[in-house]
């Protein structure tokens, strides 16, 4: 490119903002102003400017179009139909944006680009214009008709265009351009114009011309061409319809021109069928407008349209029929011009013959006008045209493709018979009406025959027998005596052909189907106005629809003609006949059918003649045929056993007769019906029957209400219900379908007013039966049987609840509704219903509690359906046991609610619930007494922190269980959030804040309260972690209350608090717990402080729960109320007398509360001089009680002999000793040291006289954990904070403590600690236990390693133990080893620690043994274990690891649970692993060797890391200070939770400890694994630990103590280079290592 040399352009791709080259060259013209162009491209159309100006500085026109019109016009220029689209809719956007002026502007340009983007390819692009096009002229209204001529042809064009979308768009731009009544106008006003235009596309245009044939290929040129012909034929259609006839003068000639052209009418012949179709339109509009003009050219129009009168195709097929019908219609000598016998009658005999090729519902609706435009005599003789047209009209009839398509057969007979009422009152005149007679007897007798006799034809499901009876009957008005006897013989061959039909013996299916349609006939000729459409078969489920059950109204009904009259009497009396005589059934059911149609009284008495004689009786004809004939033929039919008897349709008959007789006599045949029918199909039947007539005849009002009918009603209840509840019944499964018919029939039925049809007190006991039945059902085992049981109760039930609203307040019908709620609420249910029963049983009593809602307004009553109800689910919550049952019960209640919610009266704006609705659920909270066990409430007094948490003398011999605790809690809490709206989404933040009212405070409080007693009971019982379920809902339960608080106004919020401090005040213990948990959910997402001055007015005397409460509140001060309530608690600590210093309310009580204070006041405060000189005042306060009431104070004596408060007391002493070693042990004196550790030693002793007790008293463990805990800080601060700055302590502080005070507290502890693990070791460890457990090892992980290796342990040797070691160190290891496989981790972390103490000490003994061995035996050991007690763990713990790991891979990851035997011996194995590499990295050179080979003889290496990768995932978590778990040593803290991290942080730092302990052996063991495993370590240790070790060695290089005088050693940690640089005699060298970043394990991990 110019400008450029070779370097290339980027792409014109999406996203690529570079402009073209025209469009960069229009910018460049535009900014310049010297450019001389004036125009760029001309069009190939003439209409309008050819150009689009590119600048405006050229001239006045060209200056007034807005620089954004003229560069979107340029884009319309190209050939590229997305650009074309784009810019269209960036001109229609222009268009709405842009001033009127601007858009007058571009007006001229616009035509040009229109028509040129009417005729493009690209259908897109065609409908895009003309959406521009829309809101172009929307916007610039009349300015637009200077303009109009130029775009009227393209504009018609597009609205005729062959795609749907086009012509939508053009067709709305001309109705937006034009109102209705001007859109005549402007198409006058452009008629010339748009004339020219089509017409120029159909004569003079081709397919080159309207494309170009360069860039376009033939295909599309093809395309186009014949989607242009199609559009301008449509669109000249259009205009010449459009336009009134005295303003289409001018247009004749043009349309001259046109109908001469040889080239138009080779389009007719086009292959193309839309062109051809387009052909038909436009001559068939041309017939119709200019029909003069026409007539001048119907020796071309005539053949082309009549001769093609036969087409077969469907898209054309319409248009072919329009334009025949206008060339009959408008051209008077049409058929002149056509040859007759060759051209058309061929083609038109051809398409009836064939049905019209499938096409008759298309050309059906012409054919009637067609053949009245037809001379009767055009085939020569007169009428001979219409007997040819019926012969093969008749022969089509019977073609396949009509008798496939119902709509097709319906509009060719429909068609046919419009024809034929034509043609015989055509010829009905003429020679006596013979030609009729022959149409009716010769066309219309054979098809009436064949829909009726012929199996395969599909013709009586057409309009054929209602326009044949009509026919017949107006046939039959007309004067003309002949022409009755013609419809009476009709009719009379009819019957005798069906008589004949019905004597004959066929198959089954056959003379079901030829009854069917006989009916089918009758029905029409009695009901001519209902579409009636025969029945066809169906696929149907037995008990889902009625018998004889007709959904279809009749209509209204009109009286049959004689001939018709005579014609059903004929049929009917052979039916009686055939079924009375031969007891056939079929024709039993076409008799019972045409006497419930037309029971006529002449029918009544010759049929009583069929089978009596003439009878004389004082009767009515009915009344005998009912109780002479029927009743005795009932009785037989009922009795025989002939197959095929069926007395339902002889019910029907019966049945058709009731409103004949009079009302005593229709009574007596109802009751005498019900004692002999036996059958539940039967008497289905008859309930079916007489149901419907309930509301018109009294007679049936009385039966269906009468004692007999209301005791057999029971019976069958009571017969269905028993049988379903039995394990084997006698009864089939149909005959029990239809008892369970009768049933929802009797309970569904309602009167015009909403009552039942039966009496109410039937209705009563039939609810009771079915009440009883449904409680057996819970209890069946007959799982088939009781599904279907329930699933018909249930759709039974709601039928009647739904229809019988008067009788939804009964009693039974309330029980009924409960007895369906707790099917519903009965998990057990599950098992035997489907859950489609269940639904169905949901939807039943859904439906019942919507009605007694509306009817009562939901208010609750004493005994009522909702108090029901409502005792019912607080029966099922306090039964609930898992989560299945629980959210099956909350699914429910949340959709009682709900029914409640939508049957309510309408609520207020303003109301956030409706009153009703919050009353009912005020009514469904379940609150009752917590009754915890004595277990459970020892745990919180040993766990909580709290002080003078008593435990209560009385237990309650049943306790609440966490199960129930949990899911009562989570059922209240839920139902609030309901009651409040809370979680319904809504966009006002404000409006989603609620207020609760103080009931409800209370449900919150009690909720809150049983999460607190769950989570305690969690930690005490660790079986609960097995059960996944009430894990997660107490996790569940903790989510929904943080959801309720979140949405609580402030005001809501303080009133939660309020309470809550007075229950902590009333009550303590667990309200303490609650007020804890309530504080910290409030503090949680933002800073929450609490006023100190309301706590001060509440405590100004203090008790224990008053202490608990400041102790909880505490936390939530801020720094300067905390400050002000530690003066105030040591104030009235110095200021109350000594001898009152135990008192609640004196001294200890305000020391409670000093301690938790000072355990949150910041560093800042603690250093602060006043608050030191409080604490130490407090210290020394203590110090002189114990001079003047040393009585009060538990030195060396058994605690358990005293009473629990003073034991409390004593407690909080000891915590307050903790707490000042813990924060200001810089700042204590001499005395205060001593008096610190005389008091430890002697609280320490105390413990050693009270051990007894430990596990079984909780006054006891409290005091031991405190003690505990206060020798671990004492033995902290003097070990490791004094040390750091020792002259801040006194001077022979340390030397007091080792060599005094700790041997005499460490005597006691250490063997207390084995002691209590050795009596623990059989048994589950419980919460309580395990806070034992961990003060005891808090306290022994502090032991001092002197004291370890002299301890007082009794001695403990295991037979054929083999060991260097002394006893002393034998019978530690023999003692703590265990411990690291035990079942507590702070038990495993304790003995961890004590063994890690002196596990650098034992490989001196080994060497001491090496060295005995080597000088006494010439043979040297090869390989040496380390100690055996410690291997013992180590194997015990192996084989339980290679259980776990059996089929895990190195690259995978094992998540070992808590709690669990699995996660019990991981720890051990890893803790010993940790162990055993200190006792390596002790171990000398030569021991090392030894210990090696133990190592690989073994294997334990290599079931190291395979165990340790297992355990290590691919990116390891971070540690508590955001730091990798390789960076530090990972300490194990006894106080640590057991949690897989925690696995997982061990294993992370083992594997680091042992790349630097045992390099050359990982190493080993990774060459041995397979490539991918290799890989994986490579890869992982390259990531993780490469470079941590790296830069360690590194930095560790210039402490190394190097004895060569000739070398000096340099670092360079920045990139990771060592110099060494030594002398030689010949000269200096220097050697450069240079240790790269990915240090990767093939290099570390080199001998």
């Amino acid at each position: 490119m110019p400008g450029h040399g070779s370097k290339k352009q980027s792409q014109r791709t999406k996203g690529n903002t570079r402009p073209s080259s025209s469009s960069h060259a229009a910018q460049l013209l535009s900014a310049s102003g010297s450019a001389s162009t004036g125009f760029i491209g001309f069009g190939n159309l003439s209409a309008g400017p050819g150009y689009v100006p590119a600048s405006q500085a050229l001239d006045d026109m060209d200056s007034s179009l807005d620089s954004d019109f003229r560069m979107t016009l340029r884009k319309l220029t190209k050939r590229d139909s997305t650009t074309k689209i784009k810019a269209l809719q960036e001109f229609s956007t222009l268009c709405k944006e842009k001033s009127d002026d601007n858009l007058k502007a571009v007006l001229p340009f616009w035509p040009r680009i229109y028509n040129k983007m009417c005729l493009d390819l690209d259908h897109r692009v065609r409908e895009t214009a003309q959406q521009a096009m829309n809101t172009l002229v929307g916007k610039v209204g009349k300015s637009i008709a200077p303009f109009l001529k130029s775009m009227m042809g393209s504009w018609l064009l597009c609205q005729c265009d062959t795609y749907p979308t086009v012509t939508s768009a053009a067709t709305q731009a001309f109705q937006t351009a034009f109102p209705p009544a001007k859109q005549t106008d402007a198409l006058i006003f452009c008629k010339q114009e748009a004339l020219e235009f089509l017409v120029d596309n159909l004569v003079n245009q081709t397919p080159a011309s309207l494309s170009d044939p360069k860039n376009t290929e033939s295909e599309d040129m093809q395309n186009k061409y014949n989607r242009v012909l199609t559009s301008s034929l449509l669109a000249l259609r259009k205009l010449i319809t459009a336009i009134p006839a005295n303003q289409q003068k001018d247009l004749k000639e043009q349309l001259n021109c046109v109908l001469n052209d040889s080239k138009f009418w080779k389009h007719g012949k086009s292959s193309v069928i839309i062109v051809k179709g387009a052909m038909f339109s436009f001559l068939s509009g041309l017939c119709q407008s200019h029909p003069e003009l026409c007539a001048n050219y119907s020796a071309k129009i005539s053949p082309f349209v009549l001769c093609s009168i036969g087409e077969k195709d469907p898209v054309i097929s319409p248009a072919v029929w329009e334009a025949a019908l206008s060339v009959v219609s408008h051209i008077q000598d049409c058929w002149k011009s056509v040859n007759i016998e060759k051209a058309f009658w061929p083609k038109f005999r051809s398409l009836l013959e064939n049905g019209c090729y499938g096409n008759g519902a298309l050309i059906g609706p012409d054919l009637l006008p067609f053949i009245s435009r037809v001379p009767s005599d055009l085939l020569g003789q007169e009428n001979k045209f219409y007997e040819e047209f019926f012969n093969y009209f008749k022969l089509g009839l019977t073609n396949n493709s009509v008798q496939s398509s119902a709509s097709e057969c319906s509009a060719l007979i429909k068609a046919f018979m419009e024809c034929a009422q034509y043609a015989i009152k055509q010829t009905i005149t003429v020679k006596d009406g013979l030609f009729s007679s022959h149409i009716l007897h010769d066309q219309i007798l054979p098809v009436v025959q064949s829909s009726l006799f012929d199996t395969k034809s599909i013709l009586s499901r057409s309009p054929l027998y209602t326009m044949m009876g009509s026919l017949l009957e107006s046939l039959e008005q007309i004067e003309t005596g002949s022409m009755d006897k013609t419809v009476i013989i009709f009719w009379t061959e009819l019957a005798d052909q069906i008589e004949e039909k019905m004597s004959e013996s066929v198959l089954v299916t056959q003379q079901e189907q030829f009854m069917q349609r006989t009916t089918h006939l009758v029905k029409c000729l009695i009901y001519p106005q209902q579409a009636v459409k025969l029945k066809t078969e169906k696929v149907k489920f037995m008990g889902t629809v009625k018998e004889n059950s007709d959904s279809q109204a009749l209509g209204e009904r009109t009286v049959l003609s004689n001939g018709a009259g005579l014609f059903v009497q004929r049929i009917t009396l052979k039916a009686f006949k055939m079924a009375h005589e031969h007891w056939n059934p079929a024709n039993l059911q076409l008799f019972a059918q045409l006497i419930e149609l037309e029971p006529a009284e002449e029918t009544i008495r010759k049929v009583i003649e069929c089978c009596h004689g003439n009878v004389e009786s004082n009767q009515s004809h009915s009344s005998y045929f009912v109780f002479e004939v029927c009743l005795p033929w009932l009785s037989n039919m009922q009795s025989s056993t002939q197959e095929g008897a069926d007395p339902r349709q002889l019910l029907t008959v019966i049945c058709t007769f009731l409103p004949l007789l009079e009302k005593e006599s229709t009574v007596s045949l109802l009751q005498k019906l019900c004692e002999s029918i036996t059958s539940f199909c039967n008497f289905l039947h008859l309930l079916d029957k007489t149901m419907t007539r309930h509301s018109t005849m009294a007679a049936v009002q009385e039966w269906l209400h009468s004692p007999a009918l209301g005791t057999k009603l029971v019976q069958v209840v009571e017969t269905i219900c028993a049988e379903s509840v039995k394990t084997s019944s006698n009864m089939e499964d149909t005959e029990l379908q239809y008892g369970w018919d009768i049933l929802s029939l009797v309970l569904s039925s309602a009167d015009e007013n909403g009552g039942p049809v039966i009496s109410k007190d039937i209705v009563q006991d039939i609810l009771k039966t079915i009440h009883q039945a449904l409680i057996k059902l819970g209890h069946s085992n007959q799982k088939n049987k009781a599904d279907a049981a329930v699933m018909f109760v249930s759709k039974a039930t709601r039928s009647f609840f739904l229809s019988s609203k008067d009788c939804i307040l009964l009693q039974s019908a309330g029980d009924l509704l409960i007895a369906l709620l707790t099917i519903s609420l009965d998990s057990s249910y599950k098992v035997n219903c489907t859950d489609d029963t269940l639904q169905e049983c949901e939807n039943a009593w859904s439906s019942g509690l919507s009605c007694v809602i509306g009817l009562t307004g939901g208010f609750i009553q004493n005994q009522g359906i909702l108090q029901k109800i409502v005792t019912l689910v607080q029966g099922k919550i306090a039964k609930t046991e898992d989560s299945d049952m629980f959210n099956l019960l909350m699914s429910n209640v949340d959709k009682i609610l709900q029914i409640l919610r939508n049957n309510l009266p309408g609520e207020g704006e303003e109301e956030d619930i409706n009153p009703v609705l919050s009353t009912v659920i005020q009514k469904l909270y379940v609150t009752e007494e917590l009754k915890l066990s004595r277990k459970l409430l020892e745990y919180i007094v040993l766990s909580s922190g709290f002080s003078f948490v008593n435990v209560p003398v009385q237990t309650y011999s049943e306790s609440t269980g966490i199960a129930h605790i949990l899911y009562h809690s989570l059922y209240n809490i839920k139902l609030l959030s309901t009651c409040k709206n809370i979680g319904v989404p809504s966009s006002d933040k404000k409006s989603q804040q609620v207020e609760l009212t103080n009931d409800e405070c209370s449900t919150y409080l009690d909720a809150l309260c049983g999460l607190c007693v769950a989570e305690k009971w969690t930690e005490l019982d660790k079986l609960v972690s097995k059960f996944p379920d009430l894990l997660k809902t107490k996790t569940d339960l903790e989510t929904a209350l943080s959801v309720v608080m979140e949405n609580l106004t402030t005001e809501s919020q303080n009133k939660l608090i309020q309470e809550s401090i007075d229950r902590c005040i009333e009550k303590g213990t667990v309200w303490t717990l609650s007020l804890c948990k309530l504080l910290s959910m409030l503090s949680r997402d933002k800073e929450f402080t609490l006023d100190l001055a309301p706590l001060l007015d509440r405590c100004v005397e203090l008790t224990e729960n008053k202490v608990q409460l400041l102790q909880v509140c505490s936390r939530c001060l801020n720094n300067g109320d905390c400050v002000t309530l530690t003066q105030i608690m040591v104030a009235r600590i110095i200021s109350s007398p000594l001898d009152n210093f135990l008192d609640i309310s004196g001294c200890i009580g305000a020391l409670a509360v000093l301690n938790t204070l000072l355990t949150h006041l910041p560093d800042s405060e603690l250093a602060d001089t006043c608050n030191i000189e409080l604490i130490t005042s407090t210290l020394d306060l203590i110090m002189k009680l114990r001079d003047t009431e040393a009585t009060s104070l538990l030195f060396e004596s058994d605690v358990s002999e005293s009473n629990q408060p003073r034991v409390f007391s004593n407690c909080e002493i000891i915590k307050y000793i903790k707490i000042v070693v813990e924060t200001i042990p810089q700042h204590l004196n001499d005395m205060q040291w001593d008096f610190i550790m005389c008091s430890n030693v002697s609280f320490v002793q105390s413990v050693e006289e009270s051990k007894g007790k430990l596990l079984e008293n909780t006054p006891v463990q409290v005091f031991t954990s405190c003690c505990c805990q206060l020798l671990a800080e004492i033995a902290d601060c003097i070990h490791f904070r004094q040390s750091i700055d020792p002259s801040k302590y006194p001077q022979n502080l340390s030397t007091e403590w080792k060599e005094f005070y700790s041997v005499s507290a460490y005597e006691t502890i250490l063997p207390l600690f084995i002691t209590v693990t050795g009596n623990l070791k059989q048994t589950t460890i419980t919460g309580t236990q395990s806070v034992i457990l961990q003060s005891l090892a808090v306290a022994v992980s502090a032991c001092p390693k002197e004291h370890i290796l002299n301890h007082k342990l009794p001695p403990y040797f295991i037979a054929g133990q083999l060991s260097p070691l002394p006893d002393t160190l034998q019978t530690l290891l023999n003692h703590i080893c265990p411990l690291l496989l035990y079942k507590d981790q702070s038990v495993q972390v304790g003995a961890f620690n004590l063994l890690k103490s002196v596990m650098s000490e034992l490989p001196a003994f080994d060497k001491e043994d090496k060295e005995t061995f080597s000088g006494s035996n010439t043979t040297e050991q090869s390989t040496r274990s380390p100690p055996e007690a410690l291997m013992a763990v180590l194997k015990e713990s192996t084989v339980a690891m290679d259980i776990m790991f059996t089929d895990i891979k190195v690259e995978e990851c094992l998540e070992v649970q808590p709690n669990t035997e699995e996660y019990q011996f991981t720890v051990a194995y890893l803790l010993t692993w940790q162990l055993l590499l200190v006792f390596f990295r002790s171990a000398p050179a030569e021991l090392r060797q030894e210990y090696a080979a133990h190592f690989r003889e073994e294997g334990m290496v290599r079931q190291l890391m395979s165990y340790i990768f297992c355990l290590m995932l691919d990116n390891p978590p971070l540690t508590k200070d955001g730091e990798s778990v390789f960076e530090k040593p990972y300490i194990l803290s006894v106080r640590d939770e057991a949690s897989s991290s925690c696995i997982e942080h061990i294993a992370c730092s083992l594997y680091i400890n042992t790349l630097k302990t045992m390099p050359a052996m990982v190493r080993q063991w990774w060459i041995e694994q397979d490539r991918k495993t290799s890989a994986y370590v490579d890869k992982f240790t390259t990531k993780h630990v490469s470079q941590l070790l790296c830069n360690a060695e590194i930095q560790s290089v210039p402490t190394m103590d190097s004895k060569l005088d000739t070398m000096s050693i340099r670092t360079r940690p920045t990139t990771r280079e060592v110099i060494a640089t030594y002398t030689l005699e010949e000269g200096q060298h220097r050697n450069c290592d240079m240790s790269t970043t990915k240090l990767s394990i093939r290099k570390y991990n080199s001998p």
